[in-house]
């Protein structure tokens, strides 16, 4: 899979520090830098390649704006807007291709990044959704994210723990993702897995 780079401009060090937390909770995000004001924002958009930029409009100017759009008709960028609330009106919202805003709750936020971050995935070539996985492999990343030891799952599916273990290497392989936390962001996030099972799960 994919990993995409990141960009945060903000002039609050809060804001920047929570939409990072956030931001690193996801499997498909890479990496991440970040930029409290104008000047630093176009050094490093001018220096990196960054796929997805989350910008508080309120710090560019008219120039900068400008000096943005001239980069992006050669890169391929998402800009999105961090506003204060839904309410907020600001002109420059015109060049921003989404936006967040700082009243949504957390649920909100993640639901409004994964599907930016899943659409701009599954734009690229060599993108392998969750079909990628075969049945068993699904079953097997579910109880993965349900908490269950290898062990476990081979005893809930009448398979020893040697075939967990392979199966298991073959999921990693095909999606990228080692650690455990990763794996159940990422069923998740396809659905192999709802959030309120893992809270009243084991």
């Amino acid at each position: 899979m994919p990993k995409l780079s990141v960009i945060i401009a903000e002039e609050s060090y809060l804001i920047r520090k929570g939409l990072l937390s956030l931001l690193l909770e996801f499997p498909s995000i890479g990496k991440i830098v970040e930029s409290a004001n104008e000047e630093s924002l176009l050094e490093r958009l001018e220096q990196g390649s960054y796929t997805i930029c989350f910008i508080n409009p309120s710090i560019l100017t008219s120039e900068g704006i400008k000096k943005i759009q001239e980069q992006n008709l050669k890169k391929s960028r998402v800009m999105v807007a961090i506003l204060p609330s839904e309410s907020s009106d600001s002109s420059q919202l015109k060049h921003f291709t989404e936006r967040i805003t700082l009243d949504q709750g957390k649920s909100q936020l993640v639901k409004k990044m994964d599907g930016l971050f899943t659409r701009f995935v599954q734009s690229q070539p060599d993108y392998e959704s969750s079909s990628g996985l075969s049945k068993r492999e699904k079953i097997i990343l579910r109880h993965i994210a349900l908490g269950y030891t290898n062990k476990e799952i081979g005893e809930k599916l009448f398979i020893s723990t040697h075939t967990v273990v392979t199966h298991r290497k073959n999921i990693t392989r095909k999606i990228g993702i080692k650690t455990v936390s990763g794996l159940t962001v990422y069923a998740i996030f396809n659905k192999i897995v709802e959030m309120d099972e893992i809270r009243t799960s084991r």
